[in-house]
């Protein structure tokens, strides 16, 4: 078991920053404090109102406003309380935006004043009366030292917004002494045109076969992309498998931009150091079960926001005041045509990368119409900008952080282009305009036709880097990476893995030199040979670089290995902290038992050294490419030998025998 000790220590220590603001513990998951995941109080009913045409979209806006307090006895703080309040406007539908703020509000009101009949300590009276408790206690103790404020906080995200669906979700987050913390989060989503409060069920003319469809997925999305490092780490529980269907309720799980995404609340399917966590369910894997109408919607709105900073008080389509009760600067915003998808957000600054972290909604509108207006109340800092703007038009997201001139004080929109965070997908973004050698002039990175069919040239201020092929446009992806933390970029490319043609490659942005790789993908043996390319398809997670590829070997599978930039300046797979070799390729979407026709030798984890006999089901958990490792039916673990062979008997050979002959039936793909 020592390398699923270990595995899980580093993953650990990887995700110990998701714990945020909420990083003190409760001991017993069990006594969970008022961060419900699951708000309990149901819709009031939906008014009896026809859906407006799609020429009448309703135009749909939130306001967040926030409350707190900070409750002190004497000197000594007792508690940090702040909880905001979402509040929906739908100015030709008054009717339905009444009935949708009933709900929201009935979960402000229950947060703030707790709830009946709970063995637990609920709302902001009951928090500082224990909080107040505590700390007479400790001073008859003489313990005060021991004190810490006691925390209640809710914080809203506005992740859906427009004339189909409203979605808004809540983190509540408590402390009451201890290690840390706990944070939920929950969900609300709406009928932007009845009001209704939406059940999963709701989503499907068929329901039942819709949720399976809606597993199925879930399965998926918690083993790659974002997620590839929990699966290969093994950082969810024993069996988390059996308890992801039971993510599957009201209250969690929400619309975003590109899917269904399903909320795992800390302590559901891995240990609290992984923090809360989220799966995305595509909206193109959905289209089959969902139902149209709550998909997003195609647009052709192609316009911009411009805007300046009001000497006196102008007259505005929306008024907005980010705490500065009419005093602040009046920021004045325009459309100048049809913009959709407009968010207003604070934002904090990280001098370490040059980023900016979203840390609130303040308003957010699922479109503004051209010539539409809206007047700004804040404080611009004379440094960083604390508010975001972004939009999209044409299809694209457009991000501006809000700032001034220091030279006459006229408003500026900074593109947040250059504030981007890395890694980053670029790929519907060319050409792109970014600091790549870390000397804050940004180069120009974009993609051209060669004039050869299928191929692309990829360019760095002019500059090829090399001819890329890409049968499919809408299956290449261009990243950005800082790869070795040294300030400079690293340019990756990956396109369409079922082609033959398909390769993955890189390159160092300021150099424009080649990055090599090693490590043989396609057919499942770990080759040391030194490639300018590999095939595989890029993926992010937590961090960590990761390729996802097609392993054939006993069948055709999707896998995927953790790679790193080495010293040596190769793209190598990522090392095993457990033998110090090589990391092995994972099979993270396989879930097919094979059955064996014949024994075979298997080194069995705790007992050594043994034959598998026949009639054996066994699922292939991942390969490093010699070494195939296992799991039975009744859940040991193992591993077995199999051998490449070229020439006339081409294929794998287990024991001597090929591999067909060895198994009831194997799942080859082409």
């Amino acid at each position: 078991m020592k390398r699923k000790i270990t595995a899980t220590l580093l993953l650990a220590a990887l995700l110990l920053t998701a714990c945020g603001s909420a990083g003190k513990t409760v001991p017993d998951p069990t006594q969970l404090p008022t961060a419900a995941p699951v708000p309990t109080e149901t819709a009031s009913p939906a008014p009896e109102e026809t859906a407006a045409p799609e020429s009448e979209a309703p135009f749909v806006t939130v306001r967040v406003d926030r409350e707190e307090e900070t409750c002190s006895s004497d000197d000594t703080v007792l508690l940090y309380y702040s909880s905001e309040r979402p509040r929906v406007e739908i100015p030709k539908q008054p009717q339905t935006a009444a009935a949708v703020n009933d709900v929201l509000e009935g979960d402000f009101t229950r947060f703030r004043d707790g709830e009946e009949n709970r063995d637990y300590a609920s709302g902001r009276e009951q928090y500082l009366a224990a909080a107040e408790e505590e700390l007479a206690w400790r001073k008859q103790e003489n313990g005060l030292d021991a004190f810490a404020p006691y925390e209640l906080r809710r914080e809203i995200r506005v992740v859906r917004a427009d004339e189909r669906v409203i979605s808004i979700t809540a983190v509540e987050s408590t402390y009451m002494g201890g290690a840390h913390g706990y944070a939920g989060c929950s969900a609300r989503n709406f009928d932007a045109r009845t009001g209704a409060l939406l059940q999963l069920e709701d989503l499907s003319e068929d329901p039942k076969t819709f949720l399976e469809l809606c597993a199925d997925l879930l399965w998926t999305a918690s083993r790659g992309g974002e997620n590839a490092l929990m699966a290969v780490a093994e950082g969810y529980f024993d069996g988390y498998e059996e308890t992801l269907p039971d993510l599957l309720r009201d209250g969690n799980w929400y619309f975003g931009d590109k899917g269904l995404v399903i909320i795992a609340n800390p302590y559901e399917v891995a240990p609290y150091a992984a923090g809360g966590m989220a799966f995305t369910l595509p909206y193109d894997a959905l289209r089959r079960g969902m139902k149209e109408e709550y998909l997003p919607a195609e647009y052709t709105a192609d316009g911009e926001i411009t805007g300046e900073i009001l000497s006196m008080p102008m007259e505005a389509d929306v008024s907005l005041d980010d705490g500065t009760d009419g005093k602040g600067a009046g920021v004045f915003l325009s459309a100048e045509g049809d913009v959709r998808d407009v968010r207003i957000n604070r934002v904090a600054y990280n001098e370490w990368n040059n980023t900016f972290t979203e840390e609130a909604d303040l308003w957010a509108a699922s479109d503004l119409p051209a010539g539409t207006t809206v007047l700004l109340r804040t404080w611009i800092g004379d440094v960083l900008p604390t508010l975001k703007l972004s939009y999209v038009s044409a299809g694209e997201k457009r991000e501006y952080y809000i700032s001034q001139s220091g030279k006459d004080g006229s408003l500026v929109l900074l593109d947040g282009r250059q504030f981007l965070g890395l890694p980053a997908e670029i790929t519907g973004m060319l050409p792109f305009s970014f600091d790549v050698d870390g000397d804050s002039v940004p180069e120009v990175i974009d993609m051209t036709d060669t004039g050869e069919e299928n191929y692309r040239q990829i360019t760095v201020d002019g500059e090829p880097l090399g001819d890329v092929f890409s049968a499919a446009p809408d299956l290449l992806h261009l990243w950005l990476a800082d790869l070795d933390s040294d300030g400079k970029a690293e340019l990756l490319y990956c396109a369409d893995m079922g082609s033959d043609d398909y390769v993955t490659s890189a390159w160092r942005a300021d150099t424009l030199e080649p990055i090599r790789f090693t490590g043989e993908t396609r057919n499942g043996k770990n080759g040391s040979d030194v490639t300018d390319t590999a095939d595989g398809k890029i993926l992010f997670s937590y961090g960590w670089l990761f390729l996802e590829s097609r392993t054939y070997q006993l069948g055709t599978y999707t896998s995927v290995r953790p790679y790193e930039l080495t010293e040596d300046g190769l793209i190598a797979p990522r090392r095993d902290e457990d033998t110090w070799g090589y990391r092995e390729w994972e099979f993270v979407y396989n879930r097919q038992y094979l059955e064996l026709t014949r024994e075979i030798p298997v080194i069995m984890e705790g007992s050594g050294e043994g034959m598998l006999p026949a009639g054996a089901g066994i699922l292939l958990l991942g390969t490093d490419g010699t070494n195939l490792r296992f799991r039975t039916e009744d859940g040991l673990i193992g591993t077995f030998a199999a051998e490449y062979r070229d020439g006339e008997e081409r294929g794998w050979f287990i024991n001597g025998v090929k591999d067909t002959d060895c198994f009831a039936s194997l799942p080859y793909a082409g």
